[in-house]
């Protein structure tokens, strides 16, 4: 039992980092939109030609997955003092 919840706390703390991270990937991109958004550069012969809108989306996604609950649970799950290799074959 304890090796088991040794591995559930090494995937917790493992996808809290990741979770942290989505959480700033998030901010970066929506500051960067808002930056992008009040330039409004033409994009003719770029590659965001045609692909403002799946770009929107994209990021739109990316700050969802960072706004849902278990994001934060997750992060709130981080344990410092856990080693984390208790997945390590």
């Amino acid at each position: 039992m304890v090796a088991a919840a040794k591995q559930v706390q090494s995937l917790v703390n493992i996808v809290a980092l990741d979770a942290k991270e989505i959480k700033a990937i998030s901010a970066r991109l929506t500051a960067l939109r808002t930056l992008y958004q009040a330039a409004s550069p033409n994009v003719t012969g770029t590659p965001l030609q045609g692909n403002l809108t799946a770009l929107n989306a994209w990021i739109d996604s990316v700050n969802t997955a960072a706004a849902a609950v278990v994001t934060q649970t997750m992060i709130d799950a981080y344990v410092p003092t856990h080693k984390g290799d208790a997945l390590n074959g």
